[in-house]
């Protein structure tokens, strides 16, 4: 049942003020100009209503999904980022028949430098590999290595060398090092397993037993 508050659909504005609020002075007038605003706040209020109750739907649709399409596809094709552990690169194995007083302070230096694979510091150590890899695995992880520059050697032996110059731990002057013994196995030149057992004595004597 309509109640004849708001104008059928068939009725314009003008003709619904007409028929409820008939004109005859200017007291009617002004009344009729009322019902106008009256209709247009309706309207208004309709259209308002009709806003929220859209907003309302597409904030439940949003809530029940979770996501919106770019962040399915997205967990659906994960991007992975993997960061390779990168390692310094060892210095060439010496074959020569007598090395050079830069190759034994770059294949000495080496074996303390722990950012080298262990695996590849134990081929710089004399005897073999299952033998030398705790070793060079204790000797590399010395809290301050010193850095020694060789220049001079002193063969004193078959296939032995000894090789002294200046060594230098960081923060303290340079000091004079040696002899440190080098020795040929497998026909390349290694620093002597003996030696740096000697030095590992106190702190990781179990390595060379």
């Amino acid at each position: 049942m309509r109640t004849g508050l708001l104008p059928h659909p068939a009725q314009s504005e003008t003709q619904w003020i007409e028929d409820r609020y008939p004109i005859v002075d200017d007291d009617c007038v002004a009344l009729a100009c009322h019902a106008a605003t009256t209709w247009g706040d309706t309207q208004t209020m309709r259209a308002t209503n009709a806003v929220i109750v859209a907003s309302a739907l597409v904030a439940i649709t949003t809530a029940t999904c979770g996501c919106s399409p770019a962040d399915d596809a997205e967990s659906r094709d994960p991007t992975v980022i993997i960061h390779s552990t990168q390692f310094a690169t060892a210095p060439t194995l010496i074959t020569d028949l007598v090395p050079t007083p830069e190759q034994l302070t770059a294949l000495y230096n080496a074996t303390t430098n722990y950012s080298i694979r262990e695996e590849d510091r134990a081929l710089l150590l004399d005897g073999p590999s299952g033998l030398t890899l705790p070793i060079a695995r204790a000797w590399g992880a010395q809290p301050r290595p010193q850095y020694i520059q060789f220049t001079a050697l002193e063969l004193v032996g078959p296939d032995k060398i000894n090789a002294t110059g200046p060594g230098r731990v960081e923060g303290l002057e340079p000091y004079p090092v040696g002899p440190i013994p080098f020795v040929r196995y497998n026909n390349e030149w290694k620093l002597s397993r003996a030696f740096v057992c000697g030095k590992l004595f106190l702190a990781a004597p179990q390595v060379c037993d």
